[in-house]
């Protein structure tokens, strides 16, 4: 998964501050992730879990330094070495479950992406609704079709903004395997959640947000 052959850390955060209203909800934050690394991500609500992965995205103004596999965060480099996938992320209402497979896996622009979100959709149990539109879908299934594409075309470096949310148990746990998998082939996760019991069985490390900085979570 980390192929370019450089020391460089898959993801590297340094004196991340983010302020909204005039208020630091980041401060001082530093991160750091090689291949191989997962890190759970939990707080209280409010505390900063998304606006975290937003900035580490490049999605909103911050201080400090950000940078994916050596590139800064924003940059066309950072935003094809990694994805956030939102929490309650939307499909295209015209398109079916196998389009999306299939169409955004080729814009991924990684080779197989469109036949392993394919594969991915047979692990959450949609083989029967490919043909189906977002519209015919449950908010889970939704959220399963959301997961299969990003999960497929994934790059390097994977955000995840609790994807856990309206998902069943089974899938709940394929989710944790395909992203310990993602790790294990040199990738890095980050994913955000509230649920304890999944927590205690996290295939990595854990950290809480308090007070915009990072704690290490020890079991």
């Amino acid at each position: 998964m980390h192929r370019d052959g450089s020391d460089a850390p898959l993801l590297d955060v340094r004196g991340l501050r983010v302020s909204l209203g005039g208020v630091a909800v980041i401060d001082d934050l530093d991160l750091v992730l090689a291949p191989g690394d997962a890190v759970w991500l939990e707080g209280v609500n409010g505390a900063g879990k998304t606006t975290l992965l937003r900035a580490i995205a490049g999605l909103i103004a911050s201080d400090g330094d950000v940078f994916v596999v050596g590139a800064r965060a924003g940059s066309e480099a950072a935003r094809s070495l990694s994805r956030l996938v939102p929490d309650a992320a939307p499909l295209y209402e015209d398109l079916t479950v196998r389009e999306h497979a299939v169409l955004l896996g080729r814009v991924s622009g990684r080779d197989g992406a469109a036949a392993a979100a394919l594969a991915w959709c047979e692990r959450f149990g949609l083989v029967d609704r490919l043909d189906h539109y977002p519209a015919a879908l449950s908010r889970g299934m939704r959220q399963k079709v959301v997961l299969s594409v990003a999960l497929g075309g994934a790059p390097p470096l994977l955000l995840l903004d609790e994807p856990l949310n309206a998902l069943d148990a089974e899938s709940q746990s394929a989710l944790l395997e395909g992203l310990a998998e993602h790790a294990g082939a040199g990738g890095a996760v980050v994913v955000s959640g509230h649920q304890a019991d999944v927590a205690d069985r996290w295939p990595g490390q854990r950290r809480r947000l308090t007070a915009g900085r990072l704690t290490p979570i020890t079991p």
